[in-house]
């Protein structure tokens, strides 16, 4: 099954209807195997646009944080916990989404191997660390193998705020 043909999430899949705002699903992109991959929560409207991921204001934040850290998307693996946008971006809306794409997280992450995942954001942060964290509690610290996957072993991890929240 691809990406294209996935119902993990059928509330959500039900809606999929470019007049009420979800957009086709978008899978994440890496230039570079083994850096580092920036995990968000969801499509924006502007990256339905582009066709790839972090476009438009918050692509613009993004590539600023990016820039004073000294990288570049060149350097990053990009993708979203969630491949579609919800009706509106209210994908609190649609909990099992959260959790529903996390099996194509974990393919995309197993053929990338990054050094290191960072989830940007409370709806990444939860796919990655499980529904109860928060970006407060977990910002900043690294760990290693997140609790809320059977991803296996090895794994490095934190979390940040989306760079369109601020």
């Amino acid at each position: 099954m691809g990406l294209a043909d996935c119902a993990l999430c059928p509330s959500l899949l039900a809606k999929h209807d470019p007049d009420e705002g979800v957009v086709p699903p978008l899978i994440g992109r890496a230039y570079r195997p083994g850096g580092i991959a920036m995990i968000f929560d969801q499509p924006r409207h502007w990256d339905a646009v582009a066709g790839e991921m972090m476009r438009g204001r918050p692509g613009a934040a993004f590539d600023a944080l990016m820039q004073d850290a000294g990288l570049t998307r060149d350097e990053l693996f990009l993708t979203n916990s969630i491949r579609h946008r919800a009706p509106n971006g209210r994908i609190q809306d649609y909990p099992e989404a959260v959790f529903a794409c996390g099996a194509w997280t974990k393919w995309e992450l197993e053929a990338y191997r990054p050094a290191l995942i960072v989830a940007m954001g409370r709806v990444a942060v939860q796919s990655v660390f499980g529904k109860e964290a928060t970006v407060a509690s977990t910002r900043g610290t690294l760990t290693s193998t997140p609790p809320r996957h059977d991803w296996g072993e090895g794994w490095v991890t934190m979390c940040s705020y989306h760079p369109d929240a601020g």
